[in-house]
């Protein structure tokens, strides 16, 4: 399917050839272990048709195909569980691509904002999967503290820094309110679609209302080794591994049903 990047071709590329997920992109996945940007990366870049073009998408574009895929792996709606702050219920939200509303950059907007203020000058940079490849190679320099140097990473490229210790240093020498301005801005460029379901507590005597973020990260994805095999084995006496490998999640449900109600 042809995909339409909510960045308007920021880094020159304005819509790409996505795939949809098949079984086999999730077994690719459960033999690799990878942080959460690694994660949306891997996926993306295998069902891009050209997968060359990954670094000349935004971050926020790549989250966007990340959701288009993982709503296909699961079937159009992401069922999620919660608890009640009020009363501590468990209960499910379902989030729904469908239901949700593109936010784009208009376009000819550039990817670098100046500004001066007395002392200091920011180049204040939007975040291309290139840009974010450097990052994380820096954060994966000291895995213990990954997060952290992921975070001051980001700063520094946002800010116009290498993305070095040298840059990270110079990001954080600055007045804290400098540095954070840098998260802002990239909160403030965002596009693509947001990751919040509003919930109703199912409890009666309660009916809390609160805003659920959806995790789109590698935990939701939920796929091992194991999970796949006894995904395969469900279906062996109809079809090999191959076959199965090559099946999206609705034609396997499709099979399953059929299976169930035994017409095959």
């Amino acid at each position: 399917m042809r995909v339409e990047l909510p960045s308007h071709g920021l880094f020159g590329v304005k819509s790409v050839d996505f795939n949809v997920p098949k079984i086999k992109n999730l077994r690719n996945l459960s033999f690799e272990t990878h942080t959460d940007e690694q994660v949306k990366n891997s996926l993306v870049s295998q069902l891009l048709s050209d997968p060359d073009v990954l670094p000349k998408l935004s971050v926020c574009d790549r989250d966007y195909l990340f959701i288009i895929a993982v709503s296909a792996i699961h079937l159009g709606e992401i069922k999620v569980k919660v608890t009640c702050s009020a009363c501590n219920t468990t209960y499910d939200v379902v989030y729904r691509l469908n239901d949700k509303e593109l936010i784009e950059l208009p376009e000819g907007s550039p990817s670098v904002v100046s500004r001066d203020f007395g002392d200091y000058h920011f180049d204040y940079t939007i975040l291309s999967v290139k840009d974010e490849l450097r990052i994380i190679d820096y954060a994966l320099n000291d895995f213990d503290n990954y997060a952290e140097r992921f975070e001051d990473g980001v700063v520094a490229r946002t800010l116009g820094f290498d993305v070095s210790d040298d840059g990270v240093r110079r990001a954080n020498d600055l007045p804290v309110h400098y540095y954070y301005s840098a998260l802002l801005f990239q909160q403030l460029s965002f596009h693509g679609v947001d990751n919040i379901v509003h919930g109703i507590c199912t409890n009666p005597a309660c009916k809390h209302e609160s805003l659920v973020v959806v995790p789109f990260t590698k935990s939701i994805l939920s796929t091992d080794t194991t999970s796949v095999i006894n995904s395969f084995m469900s279906v062996s006496k109809i079809m090999d591994f191959q076959s199965f490998l090559d099946l999206s999640m609705p034609e396997f449900k499709a099979v399953m049903q059929n299976i169930e109600s035994g017409a095959i």
